[in-house]
């Protein structure tokens, strides 16, 4: 007898699952509510349908092979299709901010190289929902519509020589200038979070690339830095920046606390002692390649007391608006 086909595996599984499926319902088609042995009658016919040990080994193979096929994941998106989706991002629209936030929470595995500085390669750890503003800094009664929280903001106030609280700061949030002009508290400065920023030095890189590691593989370690897309007033996508995570989220305790100024990690990088809080890396996304060093010639905040706020959408007609940082009362904070 010769050995089945893939049609043949096909057609048994199709009467496998009918018997399995119809083995729960009477005759007239009414639920049984005695206890039917569905496994065993699907035991009987498969061992009818496969006589031939040699064709049951065939069926079982085939079986496997199909699970495999269904358990397998889809091949993740390589880094110039994630990057080429964040430069078309209109970010003024709601489907083409989904769609992208659709890519960065499900695609988890791809590799997305960032560039290199001094002796360290970083990549993107996508991650929509490192920066959190407090509850206490969002105004829930503002009438402007409040954006989900990958997207946001951040508020700057100049440090006071004689205290470190922070004092209110009274201009307006819904300036005119551009988020790639100075990137400070007076432009508004919105952006869209893209993920966490991790380091792996040269030698650990080169070490597991000997052993035909894939970066995605290798032992990544957390920056401390979330790499953000700036948010043009027109909501195109702006240059990519590293804003420092000086909030972050405890491992152990789940809150967050505020890193303090004076502490010794405060916005830097490792085997770098120049503090940055906010950093540019380029003009747009696709300047950042993998093992290219940054040029990180913009910076800003680094005097300034920091604020992540949620972003707003102002609608200026039916089908168009601007994205804003949302302006809340100062309030004293400590940590």
């Amino acid at each position: 007898m010769s050995l089945l086909t893939d049609a043949d595996c096909e057609r048994i599984s199709a009467r496998l699952i009918e018997r399995s499926t119809s083995g729960y319902h009477n005759n007239d088609g009414s639920f049984r509510t005695d206890n039917p042995d569905v496994e065993e009658d699907c035991q009987l016919l498969m061992r009818q349908l496969l006589p031939s040990p040699d064709n049951l080994r065939r069926f079982q193979d085939w079986s496997q092979k199909q699970c495999n096929l269904n358990r397998q994941l889809p091949e993740p998106a390589s880094a110039a299709d994630l990057i080429k989706t964040i430069e078309k991002t209109n970010f003024l629209s709601e489907d083409s901010r989904t769609t992208l936030c659709d890519m960065l929470s499900t695609d988890l595995r791809s590799y997305v190289g960032l560039g290199m500085h001094l002796d360290y390669h970083y990549c993107l750890r996508m991650d929509l929902l490192q920066l959190v503003p407090e509850d206490y800094d969002i105004d829930q009664m503002d009438p402007r519509d409040i954006l989900p929280g990958s997207i946001l903001g951040i508020n700057l106030t100049k440090i006071s020589p004689q205290s470190n609280n922070r004092r209110k700061n009274n201009e307006s949030d819904e300036s005119a200038s551009s988020n790639s002009s100075t990137g400070n508290d007076d432009t508004g400065f919105t952006f869209m979070q893209l993920g966490r920023v991790d380091y792996v030095s040269q030698e650990t890189r080169k070490k597991y690339g000997k052993s035909s590691h894939h970066p995605v593989q290798m032992p990544w370690f957390d920056s401390g830095y979330v790499l953000v897309v700036a948010i043009e007033r027109d909501g195109v996508p702006g240059a990519p920046w590293l804003l420092f995570n000086f909030k972050p989220e405890s491992e152990i305790e789940g809150d967050r606390v505020r890193i303090p100024r004076t502490g010794r990690f405060w916005g830097t990088l490792l085997g770098d002692n120049t503090q940055r809080l906010v950093v540019e890396l380029g003009e747009r996304m696709s300047d950042l390649k993998d093992k290219k060093p940054w040029s990180m010639t913009k910076s800003f905040g680094t005097e300034s007391e920091a604020q992540i706020v949620a972003a707003v959408f102002s609608k200026l007609t039916s089908t168009t608006g601007d994205i804003f940082r949302q302006k809340v009362p100062d309030v004293s904070r400590s940590g």
